[in-house]
C-alpha cells in the first residue's frame, strides 16, 4: 500500500473512534513531517546558449532553474521540468538581436 492509502485508512479509523480530536490532530501533524522528510526534491538547470552562425558577434545565455518536490524521483523529476517549461514559456527577456 502506498502513504497515501496507508493514512487515508489510518485517518478514518481515528476519526471512527473515541478518540479525542486534540489527539487526532497532533497524530496528523506527525504523518505531514514524516512525509516531508520522506520526500524527494529535484533540481534542474538548464543553460540555453545562442551563438550566432556568422561567428560574428557574441552569443546570449540564459540559465533557468526549477526546484520539483516529490516522493519518488521519477514524479520530483517531471515536476521541475513542467516548471522549467512555465519558466521558459513565461520569459519574455529571451530575444535574439544579432
Amino acid at each position: 500500500m502506498s502513504y497515501i492509502t496507508d493514512f487515508d485508512s489510518e485517518l478514518v479509523a481515528k476519526l471512527e473512534s473515541n478518540e479525542g480530536t486534540e489527539s487526532i490532530v497532533k497524530w496528523v501533524s506527525e504523518k505531514v513531517l514524516q512525509s516531508y522528510k520522506n520526500g524527494i526534491t529535484a533540481t534542474l538547470r538548464l543553460d540555453v546558449t545562442v551563438m550566432p552562425v556568422s561567428g560574428q558577434g557574441d552569443g546570449k545565455t540564459w540559465t533557468f532553474t526549477a526546484y520539483g518536490p516529490g516522493f519518488t524521483k521519477e514524479v520530483a523529476n517531471a515536476t521541475a521540468e513542467e516548471r522549467l517549461i512555465k519558466q521558459i514559456d513565461a520569459d519574455t527577456k529571451m530575444v535574439l538581436n544579432f
